[in-house]
């Protein structure tokens, strides 16, 4: 152990010190080298340390450059639809948004799954350590929800983003030689073994709660789950999306 990490500073030219800081303000890069050394060790492959020790200092390049850049506005297209609109007869949905919090170098992720009805089967609110760009944030909520999502084993769902952006780097390939590249790649990988039906753009009156639950996750330490139910603050933003569901469908 006192060897590896010898190699690890000798290696990526790192300080014990700042590697600290590193693994304390951004965990989520930490969490990309443990899910892929568990993929690798899955699918019965080997790698040495050489391999981790690249992507570390690879990793720690991308957010040293991307936590010292300005925060760039997102581009954020209203489109027609103002309100959210149900996934379809047996479908659900999975509608996810991500805020950044510089006053607390946080992120927060806030998502709802909902069923054809608007009734919610899992809410998920996130605190994430770090200073980052808005895109990347809403990228890192996409792929912090996913993960949870796995883990309660949903799958076959429509994804829902108010962020083109996002919604545009996961279905392409341009953004894989980006400083956000590995992280698209990650989510990408993560969407096909959930069997994600499309990934699709919603205007940010149609993303309403999950915006809600991201900026929730400001006032919150680590993640708050509920299944089959949702909090209070949320509860009258459920009833309105529903009660326009109902209105849509008598009309």
């Amino acid at each position: 152990m006192v060897k590896m990490k010898a190699q690890l500073t000798f290696t990526c030219n790192i300080s014990v010190s700042s590697l600290f800081s590193f693994s304390m303000h951004f965990p989520p890069l930490l969490d990309g080298i443990q899910f892929e050394r568990n993929s690798l060790l899955h699918e019965g492959r080997r790698t040495g340390q050489d391999f981790f020790m690249q992507k570390v200092y690879r990793f720690s390049t991308e957010f040293e450059a991307c936590s010292g850049q300005p925060r760039k506005v997102m581009q954020r297209n209203e489109g027609i639809n103002s309100a959210w609109s149900g996934p379809g007869p047996g479908m659900i949905k999975l509608n996810i948004d991500g805020a950044v919090f510089l006053e607390n170098d946080a992120i927060g992720v806030g998502a709802i799954l909902r069923d054809q009805h608007g009734s919610p089967l899992l809410c998920f609110s996130e605190n994430v350590a770090g200073r980052v760009d808005p895109t990347f944030a809403e990228l890192l909520a996409v792929n912090r929800t996913l993960t949870c999502i796995e883990e309660r084993g949903y799958h076959d769902f429509i994804l829902e983003l108010d962020s083109s952006n996002i919604v545009q780097a996961l279905g392409s390939d341009d953004w894989l030689d980006s400083r956000m590249g590995h992280f698209v790649s990650d989510t990408k990988a993560i969407m096909a073994r959930l069997g994600v039906i499309k990934c699709q753009h919603v205007c940010r009156s149609g993303n309403e709660v999950a915006h809600t639950l991201a900026r929730m996750a400001k006032f919150r330490h680590g993640s708050s789950i509920w299944v089959a139910f949702c909090p209070m603050e949320i509860v009258p933003l459920v009833r309105k999306d529903i009660s326009f569901l109902c209105n849509v469908s008598d009309s």
